[in-house]
């Protein structure tokens, strides 16, 4: 089901690609921040202890396939 779009208010413009940029820019900047912020109030929410690494092995092993041949 689709929602029927809205009419933007008269005189609205859209942002220039310049003024995007900049707004990346800020939020780039925040992205630390955010990323520790957010990752903190999970684990309170979930009482969780998340502290652990992932690690993506599957492009080694078939590198070592290749490799054995």
């Amino acid at each position: 089901m689709s929602r029927p779009m809205r009419q933007m208010p008269e005189g609205w413009q859209a942002p220039s690609l310049g003024q995007y940029y900049r707004a990346l820019d800020v939020v780039a900047g925040l992205k630390a921040d955010t990323e520790e912020f957010l990752f903190s109030r999970l684990c309170d929410l979930t009482s969780m202890d998340l502290r652990f690494l992932c690690c993506d092995s599957t492009p080694t092993r078939h590198w070592d396939k290749a490799r054995i041949g």
